[in-house]
């Protein structure tokens, strides 16, 4: 049986890089706020940024920022109501609407700019000068063998700030990871666990969480949290209890074939982990790992959220 609330599960280089991630859409977004934009979200962020200066169908939309297309719809919906974006006619197909700034818009994406440069020289003020831009190049390079760049020829989506920013970075090195992470654990038997089950699987401590503190924990709200439980739970993975402390509440616990799962995906993360060492060299992975230590530190982030969903930086 593993201990309780194993270190590996905090100290892995895929949880720095989620947890390094975090950070920098936490800084990102004050940034933004302080800028004169506080109604924005960090899923309106994502809208945004997702946008080609000359407008974007929904669908093109919903692949880049890897969301279904009724929750780009109503980011959408919700850009138009802010002012922030409008529906026009594609002049290409009449049938077809493309997603486009207004004038509010293109201010807000300047503001987004703006906060983007400013977050990224915090990273570097702690990474130093030297090391940011080897990150930058080492983890985009690890990055892309697996997840390629939008190749779209829009100057804004390839601008530096824009497609090469460090929180970008980190959030598709942070994916990437996952992604072997999890083939490991799918060779292993466990084929029903993909990337949204893992909001609650990476989250969940060993003597048990509460729903509540699960949701807060992953940045979900608790009824998609809850449909998380509830296929967790038809798979044998995880059961609800009796929470000793409050016996009208439930604590959300791992059965026996959910701790077989989870010391799998033990081993995934450390065969992940000696791959990524052989790309990067050791020294540089080490100084990699130190670098997001300490910004994770400045940024005051706590000790949970070793697994939560990885948003667009």
């Amino acid at each position: 049986m593993p201990e309780t609330n194993a270190a590996w599960r905090r100290s892995n280089i895929g949880f720095l890089l989620f947890a390094a991630t975090d950070r920098f859409v936490r800084e990102k977004l004050a940034l933004v706020h302080a800028g004169g934009f506080p109604q924005l979200t960090d899923a309106q962020l994502t809208l945004l940024l997702n946008i080609d200066a000359g407008g974007t169908r929904p669908t093109t939309l919903a692949a880049r920022a890897a969301l279904t297309k009724p929750s780009v719809v109503e980011l959408i919906d919700r850009g138009e109501r802010n002012g922030l974006v409008e529906r026009h006619p594609d002049r290409n197909d009449s049938r077809a609407k493309i997603v486009a700034f207004t004038p509010l818009g293109t201010h807000a994406l300047a503001a987004i700019q703006r906060a983007v440069c400013d977050a990224e020289g915090q990273f570097a003020s702690i990474a130093g000068a030297d090391l940011t831009p080897r990150i930058k190049q080492s983890l985009g390079a690890y990055a892309a063998e697996l997840s390629p760049n939008d190749a779209s020829a829009d100057p804004q989506r390839n601008a530096e700030w824009h497609g090469g920013n460090i929180g970008r970075v980190l959030a598709t090195a942070a994916r990437r990871f996952v992604q072997e992470v999890l083939a490991i654990v799918h060779q292993r038997g466990h084929r029903d666990i993909g990337e949204t089950l893992l909001a609650l699987v990476r989250n969940l401590d060993l003597d048990g969480t509460r729903l509540t503190e699960l949701a807060a924990r992953a940045h979900m709200t608790k009824q998609s949290m809850r449909e998380l439980v509830d296929r967790s739970e038809d798979l044998g993975l995880v059961l609800r209890a009796p929470d000793p402390d409050d016996k009208r509440a439930k604590t959300i616990r791992f059965t026996p074939a959910g701790l077989t799962m989870l010391e799998d995906m033990r081993g995934g993360v450390e065969v992940a982990e000696q791959r990524l060492a052989l790309k990067l060299g050791k020294p540089l992975l080490s100084d990699i790992r130190n670098c997001l230590l300490a910004y994770i530190a400045n940024g005051g982030e706590g000790r949970h959220m070793p697994f939560a969903e990885t948003r667009a930086a």
